[in-house]
């Protein structure tokens, strides 16, 4: 008798998709996921099932803090903010931005907690971004 589960064979592993700390946000037309994944922020297709992009934060190869959460700017604007352990904040342009390897490109990045960031939300036409952390401030 030949096991029908044996005709099905591993053909990718993704490793870590997101980390339980950090949330995932969606595109406006849900077709991309961002995540945080561990030190790192993905971008997933979600009609492909696969990891399209890594946003890079231009800041070597030292080690990075865990990604603690992410929030993206209103429809319109492809802007996505993330908020590290370290109580740094960055800010992506996921249209423009571009690195020599065709990823996008950290427009800024943001030190001023001295603590955690565990909250991101930009205003209602996103130009003010506001930061929260486990130190009790909140910066804009």
């Amino acid at each position: 008798m030949v096991k029908t589960y044996l005709r099905f064979e591993l053909k990718a592993a993704h490793g870590v998709v997101t980390s339980p700390e950090c949330n995932a946000i969606y595109d406006s037309k849900r077709t991309l996921a961002v995540c945080g994944c561990l030190e790192f922020v993905k971008v997933w297709s979600l009609r492909q099932g696969s990891c399209i992009s890594t946003l890079f934060d231009g800041e070597g190869d030292d080690p990075r803090p865990a990604v603690m959460c992410l929030t993206r700017a209103p429809e319109g604007r492809p802007l996505v903010a993330a908020g590290y352990r370290d109580g740094s904040v960055r800010l992506w342009n996921l249209e423009s931005g571009e690195s020599e390897v065709g990823v996008p490109l950290c427009q800024v990045c943001f030190h001023g907690h001295r603590s955690a960031v565990v909250s991101l939300a930009f205003n209602h036409d996103g130009s003010l971004l506001a930061s929260g952390s486990m130190d009790t401030e909140v910066y804009s």
